[in-house]
Parts: structure tokens; C-alpha cells; sequence
């Protein structure tokens, strides 16, 4: 295979100086272009991943990946545990396909060790082929966008179909009728191995023909990156169905990003039946968290009203003992009333006895007192 004269191609080592500083020898690096992947059908992978497409929207956002610093390393055969990189992407780019220019292809330069026996077996051929480590964050229905990583519940969908394959709500059947799956939005890129076979037929590490991206006058961005947990897609011939593997990085060493755990697809499923559960046990504890509420504001609303109510029986015996003062003043008042009024009625009888004898004398006394 062609390897890079960075002398020859300034834009290349400015690149790698740019990524790497002045003060890394970059004659003791190897560099190689490779085209990474392309939007036709992933015909060499196995499961429900066969034929299945990446968009150029999924492959430019691999691109700019790179371009804005991701750290994207070289790895043997996908194995993220047992050895460590041995080389690393420092550029990338899309292309139109030289064959059909409404098909795009991934081209990346990346680099490993001169005196590597990775750098001298891609010299000879030997090695060729590479298969990409990508998350994404969808998997649509090639026939009408159903998401099938949009929740839970779509996830699930995933083995709904015969045979525990893709079958979306709309009965579109993964593998009837030309329905595949879409890759259009990327969660991380997290590697890039080099392997005997890749599912991409067109995976490959390119002669000087076929170069591209080291011809290209792009400058590169660098800048941070982050980790994001979802599923892991292995471009890696038969590599499904456990190409499509649950991720789980949120617990590790943030300094250690190559590190993962995946699950077969037999626990795959039992993990989805988990979730499941999960969801059930969340929606009736929601239910049961809203009743305690509306009974928390039933009891304090009973509450209130007895307060008002006690508060409101207080001032009526209030009110009611001063009616009864008022009644009881009023009828010591009427009684000593009464009781005045007799007396004054028996001296007025008597004076009028006294006055009724008076005139009761004929005028016989008047004249024997004259």
C-alpha cells in the first residue's frame, strides 16, 4: 500500500504538527489514507446489521469528529481491552464515490509506528482492510424513519420481527423487501481496527490512485471531545449479532475512554426485558407517588377546614355569651322596672280614696266650717 511522503505533501505534516506539536519526530511515523466506510450497503456484516446504510450525514459527522480534535485510535481487530493502540486518525473527510457520485465515501489518514510491524505489513499488503467502532444515536427504518433507539419501548422492536429481527410498528419487516436499517446521527466514534476481513467491502487502505484527503488543503480543528453511553457498531464481517452492543462507560476512569463493557445478545435481551419492568415499576410508582400527593392535599385541605371550623364555633359561643349578658341585664332591668311600678300604684290608690271620701261630704260641712 501507498505510504504518505509527509515532505512531499505539506498540508498532511502541518496536520500532524498541529495534532502532535513541534517537538515529535514525524519521520518515525508511518502515514496511510484509507477510505473508513461508505454509504452502500454493509453487505459483509451479519445479523440485522447486513445491509444496512450509513447516511452522509452519519459519515460527515464522523468526519468533523475528527477534524475537531476527537482522539480516534488504531486498534487490532476491535479489541479495546487486551492491547493497547497502535496508531491513531488525524484527519478525515467525505468524498464522492469515484463509481457513483450520489454514494459518498469516508476517507481518513492516520499513523502508526515506522518501525512497527503494523506500518510494514500495510506496506506489503498484508494487512488491508479496516472495520470502524461507531455509536449511533439512531437506527431508522429504511421504509418509513421509525426510530428503533428513540426509547425503550422502540428498542424492544429491535427483535419483534420473525426470527427476532427488526420489525417496526408499521409491520415494515427488517430483510422483506429491500427494508434495512439507516444510520444518520452518531453518538462517538470510538476506534478504528485493523482486521483480516471488514464488513465494508470498501474498507480499505488505498493506493496512491486512490489517495484523496492527502491531497486536500483542509486545515484541522482541534478541540475536546466527550463519551457518550449507547450502542457500539462494529463494521466487522459476521460480526452481528454482536456488532450492536450495549455500552456502559459512565462508571470508568474518565482518563481510560477505550475502556467498555458489552453484552452478548442473549443478555442484550434480558436486559431489554429488564427495562421493561423498570418501566412498569416507575409508571406505578409515579401513580402511587401522585395518589399520596392528592392525599397529602386532601388531609390538609380536611385540616384547614377544621381549624376555620373550630375557629368559626369559637366566635359564635362568643357571640352567644354576650347575647345571653345582654339578655340577663335586660331582664334585671325589666324586673326592678316592675317592681317600681307597683309601689307607685298603691300611694296613687289611697290618695284617690282619700280624695274620693273627700267628695263624698255634702255642703252642709262646708257651711258649719264657714
Amino acid at each position: 500500500m501507498f505510504r504518505i511522503d509527509i515532505e512531499k505533501h505539506p498540508k498532511v505534516k502541518q496536520k500532524l504538527q498541529a495534532l502532535l506539536g513541534s517537538k515529535v519526530d514525524l519521520s518515525k511515523l508511518a502515514v496511510f489514507e484509507a477510505r473508513a466506510n461508505d454509504t452502500l450497503a454493509i453487505s459483509g456484516a451479519g445479523g440485522f446489521l447486513k445491509n444496512a446504510r450509513m447516511t452522509e450525514s452519519y459519515l460527515k459527522a464522523m468526519a468533523v469528529s475528527v477534524q475537531e480534535g476527537q482522539y480516534v485510535p488504531i486498534i487490532k481487530l476491535h479489541d479495546q481491552h487486551g492491547s493497547l493502540p497502535e496508531g491513531r486518525i488525524f484527519d478525515a473527510a467525505v468524498f464522492d464515490s469515484p463509481d457513483n457520485a450520489e454514494e459518498k465515501d469516508l476517507h481518513i489518514l492516520f499513523y502508526v509506528d515506522d518501525d512497527s510491524e503494523y506500518a510494514s505489513k500495510i506496506d506489503t499488503g498484508i494487512i488491508a482492510e479496516l472495520s470502524t467502532g461507531t455509536t449511533p444515536k439512531d437506527l431508522k427504518c429504511s421504509a418509513c424513519g421509525y426510530d428503533f433507539l428513540a426509547s425503550a419501548d422502540n428498542r424492544r422492536n429491535l427483535y419483534s420481527g420473525k426470527g427476532y429481527t427488526p420489525m417496526c410498528p408499521e409491520g415494515h419487516q427488517w430483510g422483506v423487501g429491500g427494508n434495512h436499517l439507516k444510520l444518520s446521527a452518531l453518538g462517538k466514534w470510538k476506534e478504528t481496527s485493523v482486521v483480516t476481513r471488514g464488513a465494508v467491502d470498501r474498507a480499505k487502505i488505498l493506493d496512491e490512485s486512490q489517495i484523496k484527503l492527502a491531497l486536500s488543503d483542509k486545515e484541522i480543528n482541534l478541540a475536546a471531545s466527550d463519551n457518550s453511553d449507547t450502542l457500539l457498531l462494529v463494521t466487522l464481517a459476521d460480526a452481528a449479532p454482536d456488532a450492536l452492543k450495549p455500552q456502559n462507560i459512565s462508571n470508568l476512569n474518565e482518563k481510560d475512554p477505550m475502556t467498555d463493557v458489552t453484552l452478548s445478545q442473549e443478555n442484550y435481551k434480558a436486559l431489554l426485558l429488564a427495562e421493561a419492568q423498570k418501566d412498569q415499576f416507575e409508571a406505578k410508582l409515579q401513580e402511587a407517588n401522585t395518589a399520596k400527593e392528592a392525599a397529602e392535599t386532601a388531609k390538609a385541605a380536611a385540616e384547614k377546614a377544621k381549624q376555620d371550623a373550630e375557629a368559626n364555633l369559637a366566635t359564635a359561643n362568643e357571640q352567644l355569651e354576650a347575647e345571653k349578658a345582654k339578655v340577663t341585664e335586660l331582664e334585671t332591668k325589666l324586673a326592678a322596672a316592675t317592681t317600681g311600678a307597683g309601689d307607685k300604684g298603691v300611694g296613687a290608690g289611697e290618695q284617690g280614696e282619700e280624695e274620693k271620701a273627700n267628695f263624698g261630704l255634702d255642703t252642709s260641712y262646708f257651711k258649719a266650717a264657714n
